[in-house]
């Protein structure tokens, strides 16, 4: 009994978190779709934020599709644990 309690647990647990990964990748999904054609190239969302590609630079979004920082980058890296690495003009990371 108190495994079968267990296995329904977990499957609930397991069942949940799929399910709230599906919410994300809808509003992430809708997002793109709103900003539509204002960016030459986009990468996925990272931490609530996804790099996009303006003009040959990039730069960062928020879920809700604002400029967070505005394309300046050669070239950038998704945000892992609140920092993202980017490439400037000159060469330097």
């Amino acid at each position: 009994m108190k495994r079968t309690v267990s296995f329904i647990l977990s499957l609930v647990l397991m069942l949940s978190v799929f399910s709230l990964a599906g919410c994300s990748k809808t509003v992430k999904s809708n997002v793109f779709e709103e900003i539509g054609e204002s960016y030459d190239g986009a990468k996925n969302f990272s931490e609530g934020l996804a790099a996009v590609k303006k003009d040959g630079k990039w730069g960062f979004i928020n879920l809700d599709g604002e400029t967070v920082i505005e394309p300046q980058y050669t070239s950038v890296w998704s945000f892992s644990e609140g920092m993202a690495a980017f490439q400037q003009s000159d060469g330097k990371w």
